[in-house]
């Protein structure tokens, strides 16, 4: 059997269209896949953007209210943070608490879907071997 995309023996398949590719258009990381499906999961990127965008404010949210929660405990005990430092965590703490639940979300639900998702070889591939 014939490489998908040029004219060398295939000695790998795509793990979601199945495509037949050889060694040099095989995916190297296991979480990938071939270069029509990988084409395929990039243009979906503007409708997982907006689907992400409240899972996003959630988590900003959920961040900036444990960091307002621990503020408002501190400054009842009478020590008021103050300082470069407790900006950061402010601001920080957060968005990294947020991009960390936008890549979980991203690789957990959107990227093991579109993988198990099985369809034939697609089209682009096709093309690219003519």
């Amino acid at each position: 059997m014939k490489c998908t995309i040029c004219p060398d023996d295939a000695t790998n398949n795509c793990r979601r269209c199945e495509a037949p590719l050889c060694g040099m258009h095989r995916p190297w990381k296991p979480e990938l896949a071939c270069l029509s499906c990988e084409e395929a999961w990039e243009r979906g990127r503007i409708k997982r953007t907006m689907l992400l965008l409240p899972i996003t404010l959630l988590a900003l949210g959920v961040g900036i209210g444990i960091v307002g929660g621990a503020i408002a405990l501190l400054d009842h005990a009478g020590h008021m943070p103050a300082g470069l430092g407790w900006i950061l965590v402010m601001f920080g703490g957060p968005i990294m608490l947020a991009l960390a639940v936008v890549r979980y979300v991203t690789r957990v639900t959107f990227r093991r879907r579109f993988l198990a998702q099985r369809s034939g070889p697609l089209p682009v591939a096709r093309t690219l071997a003519k």
